[in-house]
């Protein structure tokens, strides 16, 4: 049972121990009540969304910009076709 516990996704929860779980429920109860619980559950799953929604679009962005680098300096270092090489400018 234990090691179901600690394999599951839960961030700074996957530490507790089986017995901290439940009292962490009681501790919950007790502080916000049987109806305010669900609504602090729902806003912090919603804050939770949100905040990997900004990081994802924090890193597209990121990878975004890194990309228009890179294509900007592919096209530095190819020589542009209208361009007339040396050779034949020395030729002429």
């Amino acid at each position: 049972m234990n090691m179901f516990l600690n394999s599951l996704p839960m961030g700074f929860l996957g530490n507790l121990q089986g017995w901290e779980i439940p009292l962490l429920v009681i501790f919950g109860l007790i502080i916000f009540g049987g109806k305010k619980l669900p609504e602090f559950a729902r806003g912090a799953g919603q804050a939770i969304r949100e905040f990997k929604n900004a990081s994802k679009s924090a890193e597209d962005t990121f990878k975004q910009a890194l990309n228009e680098d890179e294509q900007a300096k592919a096209k530095a270092d190819k020589p542009a076709a209208s361009e007339p090489k040396k050779e034949e400018a020395l030729k002429a």
